[in-house]
């Protein structure tokens, strides 16, 4: 199987390829798939829908029945990457028969499998649409029961490889093999056993022309002592923000964990502050603190006596709201 890198390959490349009748067959089976769905999945999915969908007469478009909802969310699928994203692992997960004969296939011809958690903004890489055909009769011919369209997605997403045309395909590869050959013409340009990142490359060059008196060899020793606290305040900078996210997400585990278990948040144990890009992990570790008190809150709801059905009514009204957050 030829794959070509792409780093920015989005979801959004099936529009020109899936028949509008077969994307609206995967967005319903999603929808109809997301309750009996793994709690990541279902999150993911629920949480693009409110970002992404308006169904008119709902302020709260899960609110809205599946009939409802399933035209907007398809309409919202051919621009919102994310939402498209989660309806595809979605859709992946209520086909376990299928994904796992597909496993086996790629499996049979030392063919990678690409995870769900590979494919959060896009596809990983990418094939020509005539190879990923191919491909997909190969299986089907000894799977002849799952149906041509099906086999096709499944294909494409566990092997996390975009289908392009072929004459897309084919310029694609052209431009990776011309970078290939300019990044080994930069390598045989510089000696295997001192390849210096080219920032510091270009300052060492930049202080090999000055000449043997300039004053700046007499602040040699200051300059690198600088270079190394500035080093030294980065390191202590990363800390601090996984810091801040590693904390928050121990605070909710310790403090909400009979909530976790209500809701079914079985894994959130095994969530790391390293698995958050730096970017992200001082926004992430606030949204985790808004988690961890919506849980307390949910709890206190759940707990507190009722004196009358008015009162139990309200009571019920803030708890579905809660809820509502935290899916």
């Amino acid at each position: 199987m030829a794959k070509l890198s792409t780093s920015s390959m989005t979801f959004l490349v099936l529009n020109d390829i899936m028949r509008e009748d077969y994307r609206e067959a995967v967005v319903r089976r999603a929808l109809e798939y997301r309750t009996q769905a793994e709690a990541t999945a279902r999150r993911r999915l629920e949480s693009a829908i409110r970002k992404s969908v308006r169904v008119k007469g709902f302020h709260k478009p899960l609110r809205a029945s599946t009939v409802s909802l399933l035209k907007e969310v398809v309409a919202s699928s051919y621009h919102s990457n994310t939402l498209m994203g989660a309806i595809l692992q979605m859709w992946v997960e209520s086909h376990s028969d299928l994904r796992a004969a597909m496993r086996d296939f790629l499996a049979a011809r030392e063919m990678s499998v690409t995870e769900a958690s590979e494919l959060d903004d896009g596809f990983a890489s990418a094939w020509a649409l005539t190879e990923m055909l191919e491909t997909s009769k190969a299986f089907r011919a000894e799977h002849p029961d799952f149906g041509e369209d099906d086999v096709a997605l499944m294909l494409c997403y566990l092997t996390g490889c975009a289908p392009l045309p072929d004459e897309m395909a084919e310029g694609l590869a052209l431009k990776e093999a011309s970078t290939e050959l300019d990044e080994q013409q930069v390598e045989e340009s510089v000696p295997q056993d001192n390849m210096i990142a080219l920032k510091w490359k270009q300052w060492l060059e930049e202080l090999q022309t000055l000449p043997a008196d300039a004053p700046e060899w007499e602040t040699t020793q200051e300059f690198v002592e600088a270079i190394q606290q500035v080093a030294e305040d980065k390191r202590q900078e990363i800390e601090a923000t996984r810091g801040r996210l590693r904390q928050a997400l121990t605070d909710l585990v310790e403090q909400a964990a009979d909530q976790l278990d209500y809701f079914g948040l079985t894994d959130v144990a095994t969530w790391t502050a390293e698995m958050c890009p730096l970017g992200e992990a001082e926004a992430l570790a606030e949204q985790v603190d808004q988690l961890r008190e919506m849980f307390v809150n949910h709890l206190e709801l759940r707990q507190r006596p009722a004196g009358s059905l008015a009162e139990d009514r309200q009571r019920r009204k803030e708890l579905d709201e809660l809820e509502e957050g935290i899916n």
